[in-house]
């Protein structure tokens, strides 16, 4: 993510996974192919032409516990507020096939920008025990929970240590509060690789602590004392354009495209972004 603080334009992120599954996809994205994947996303980016997007991760998690009844029980064998994301992180199999995956998509784009997308600690445990239960998590989740759950989210992420990744960006739960304090295991693990790290806010959710340990935050406002690429509200697809700061800086912006939207409405309208 060093495209964002050295870019002399500003440029512009999108998250598209539920747009391009239904248009390129019939509704479909192949999770569990890597190949397939990787030429889905050729499709994509071909058709769209972002500056960056996540692999979102979770994504093929829940594909992934889906395809394997064994490993969903194993996640669902204890009830305690962590161990289903525990016994996740820990799938020899998951790992070996992202690592495919991902390195699939470094050689077939060897000059983007490669982000890991992943739900925050506090978020990742709820998207784990959904996995699991098929529902909210049982307990309130506690500061020992995030920490618990950071320490076994940065084992899993050094698996990806030869991938050649450029950084990681977590995304929080809506209305949730992000503590930075409890990221350092995910920093730490940034810090070995020379990673970037950013969190995306969406509204309502609320970040804690010192932001000069990011390299970006996304979040609907520029947040202070960090590099911030601001998300676009659904108006922008309904042709409301942002508004422009004379900064001295770009702004870059985070978009992402509904799922029903209009294919050339969504040509039109990033056009219209880029030249402006």
């Amino acid at each position: 993510m060093a495209t964002l603080s050295t870019a002399a334009s500003p440029l512009l992120w999108l998250e598209d996974t539920v747009y391009v599954e239904r248009l390129l996809g019939a509704g479909r994205t192949p999770w569990l192919d890597s190949a397939e994947y990787v030429a889905f996303r050729r499709k994509a980016q071909g058709l769209l032409r972002a500056d960056l997007t996540a692999v979102p991760l979770v994504h093929v998690m829940q594909a992934w516990v889906a395809a394997h009844p064994a490993l969903a029980a194993a996640m669902s064998a204890k009830r305690r507020t962590t161990f289903p994301l525990r016994t996740l992180m820990a799938d020899e199999g998951l790992s070996a096939y992202l690592v495919e995956m991902v390195g699939g998509l470094r050689a077939a784009f060897p000059t983007a920008p490669l982000v890991l997308g992943m739900p925050s600690p506090r978020a990742m445990i709820t998207a784990a025990w959904q996995m699991a239960f098929g529902a909210d998590v049982d307990d309130a989740i506690d500061d020992d929970d995030i920490d618990t759950c950071a320490v076994h989210m940065a084992a899993f992420l050094r698996s990806f240590g030869d991938c050649k990744v450029d950084g990681v960006l977590l995304t929080a739960a809506a209305d949730g509060v992000e503590a930075l304090e409890l990221y350092p295991p995910l920093l730490n693990i940034a810090t070995h690789y020379r990673w970037d790290v950013g969190v995306h806010l969406p509204s309502g959710a609320v970040l804690e602590g010192d932001t000069s340990v990011l390299q970006c935050v996304v979040a609907p406002q520029a947040v202070e004392g960090v590099l911030s690429v601001v998300s676009l509200p659904d108006t922008f697809w309904d042709g409301v354009m942002p508004a422009t700061a004379d900064t001295g800086t770009p702004t870059h912006h985070f978009a992402t495209i509904p799922a029903d939207a209009v294919p050339e409405n969504v040509l039109a309208r990033l056009a219209a972004l880029r030249g402006a």
